[in-house]
C-alpha cells in the first residue's frame, strides 16, 4: 500500500487536477482520517468532492493549496 500511496502523492503534485483518496491526503498532509474531518467540520480544510453517497475524494491541487498556506 505505500507504493500506491506514493505514486498517488507523486501524481498530485504533478497533476493538481488529481483526485485524492482520503489515505492520500492523510499521508501528503501527516494529519489522521478524523483530523481532516474534524478540521472540514469548522472550515479549516478543503472540501470533499462528493462522487457517490459512499465515495468521496479531494481535489489534489486544494490539498497542496492548503498545505503551501500552512507552511507560510
Amino acid at each position: 500500500m505505500a507504493s500506491v500511496v506514493a505514486q498517488q502523492i507523486q501524481a498530485a503534485q504533478h497533476h493538481r487536477g488529481t483526485l485524492l483518496k482520503v489515505d492520500t491526503v492523510s499521508a501528503i498532509t501527516g494529519l489522521s482520517r478524523n483530523a481532516i474531518y474534524a478540521r472540514m467540520a469548522v472550515g479549516g480544510f478543503p472540501a470533499q468532492i462528493r462522487l457517490s453517497p459512499r465515495c468521496v475524494r479531494w481535489s489534489a491541487g486544494s490539498v497542496l493549496d492548503w498545505l503551501d498556506a500552512q507552511a507560510a
